[in-house]
């Protein structure tokens, strides 16, 4: 084979060899797109996620505070009405002692004045 020969032989396998490398570029550069592609729809997607998930939490803390206010809204119902149910008994109770105090001062008064009018002879009875 001549020196020709060989150099043709060679530029055919360069050019051959250029092809290649072209077409493996392209490859990788799809390949690469792909890979970008497919990871942009993941970001996207794990952003939906998130915002559904956000949502999520937001509704259920809406909830939970709803019947956590519920619930202290009837506890504290049920303290003032114990308390003013405690307030009229205390007031009952008041009324009463008064009114008791009040006969057993006109009971001393009137056994104070008896005595007295025994000692001092206006006794009338």
């Amino acid at each position: 084979m001549s020196i020709e020969n060989k150099i043709d032989d060679l530029k055919t396998k360069v050019t051959d060899l250029g092809d290649e490398a072209k077409f493996n570029a392209e490859q990788a550069k799809l390949d690469a797109e792909k890979t970008l592609n497919d990871v942009k729809h993941q970001a996207e997607e794990a952003k939906l996620n998130g915002e559904k998930a956000l949502d999520d939490f937001k509704k259920d803390a809406s909830a939970q505070f709803a019947e956590t206010k519920s619930g202290v809204e009837d506890t504290v119902d049920q303290l003032k009405a114990g308390a003013s149910e405690k307030l009229d008994e205390a007031k009952l109770k008041v009324n009463t002692l008064k009114d008791e105090a009040v006969e057993k001062f006109d009971e001393l008064k009137q056994g104070a004045s008896h005595l007295l009018n025994k000692i001092t002879g206006n006794d009338k009875a």
